[in-house]
């Protein structure tokens, strides 16, 4: 069949590709539109062959009567000749129709007369058996509530769909969604080698995950407890853990250093010493070191006096306590 031809008739069964220009037709859509036509030419067969045999009968017994009454009864005979003609035009169609959609078109379907009523009827129940098996071979069933696909389902155009349940994954170009396990990623390998704490710079860019990528409003996880905002700024409600901050500017109204912090220490300067050499493996030359005197020093500051990257750091005051440790 021509796609231009059938548009001027069922223009749904038809698209045009995007890409090269040329219509074809949806031959996974006409199940539906030939079950329904195998239904109405059944029904219109059924009322032919009831009028054909009343209208015999009435002939039959009229021929005894008035002129006039036979010429209406060939009249109307007439009349059912061109139903027949044009029923056995459309038998034909769905024929064609179903030989462009299947590869199993019979040549046996050809042989039957379909001149007459039971040949019609024959060819009839011909269609409805190849439409069947054509619905077979698509992997089509009906399990009493919905239509279920038992095979591949490739769909090339645009499609619309309504309440969705997926029980496996789904994939859309380079995402995946894992249904089972809720997990949302990219599907490729990984940039960063656990093993050896290495990581693949360009395959990591090139893997990106964006979210909210055009700036069109906040991304919010866990009905707002944290909440990234177009311009970088973050809130987060609950309480940060993290290994390592680096920070250009902080700004906080309490900052609690936890007892067990690296960063503080505490030390003894003992009577009769001047200094105490405090070990932290976190000291580098260019470090602050902040002193709090937890004790009277008699009027002697406080000073670092050494600092040696990576071992330790020298407390020290300028004479040494002859009454109490400092």
């Amino acid at each position: 069949m021509i796609a231009q031809e059938v548009m001027d008739v069922m223009p749904e069964l038809v698209f045009q590709d995007p890409n090269s220009g040329y219509y074809g037709l949806r031959y996974g859509e006409t199940s539906g539109l030939l079950i329904e036509a195998t239904k109405e030419l059944n029904t219109k067969l059924a009322a032919l062959e009831m009028n054909l045999s009343s209208h015999t009968a009435t002939i039959d017994g009229s021929l005894s009567t008035t002129t006039n009454t036979i010429d209406n009864s060939l009249s109307q005979l007439e009349t059912l000749e061109t139903d027949v003609t044009n029923l056995k035009s459309e038998v034909l169609t769905i024929k064609e129709l179903l030989s462009q959609v299947t590869a199993q078109s019979t040549e046996s379907s050809s042989s039957i007369a379909i001149t007459t009523p039971e040949g019609m009827l024959a060819e009839m129940y011909k269609v409805f058996e190849d439409l069947k098996a054509f619905v077979a071979a698509l992997g089509l069933s009906n399990n009493g509530t919905a239509l279920a696909v038992s095979t591949d389902l490739n769909v090339l155009g645009e499609t619309t769909l309504y309440n969705v349940t997926v029980t496996g994954d789904i994939t859309a170009g380079l995402m995946k969604l894992d249904t089972l396990n809720n997990v949302f990623e990219v599907a490729g390998p990984s940039c960063y080698n656990e093993l050896t704490g290495t990581t693949n710079g360009t395959l990591c860019t090139d893997q990106t995950l964006y979210l909210q990528r055009s700036l069109a409003g906040n991304v919010d996880l866990l009905n707002g407890a944290l909440v990234v905002n177009p311009d970088g700024n973050v809130t987060v409600k609950g309480t940060l853990t993290a290994e390592k901050v680096e920070a250009t500017d902080v700004a906080a109204e309490n900052v609690t250093i936890l007892a067990a912090s690296k960063t503080i220490g505490s030390g003894t300067i003992l009577i009769g010493q001047t200094q105490i050499k405090v070990d932290n493996t976190l000291v580098a030359e260019g470090s602050k070191i902040f002193i709090t005197a937890t004790s009277s020093t008699g009027g002697q500051s406080v000073i670092v006096k050494q600092k040696i990257a990576g071992e330790s750091f020298t407390v020290a005051v300028t004479k040494k306590s002859r009454l109490k440790n400092l």
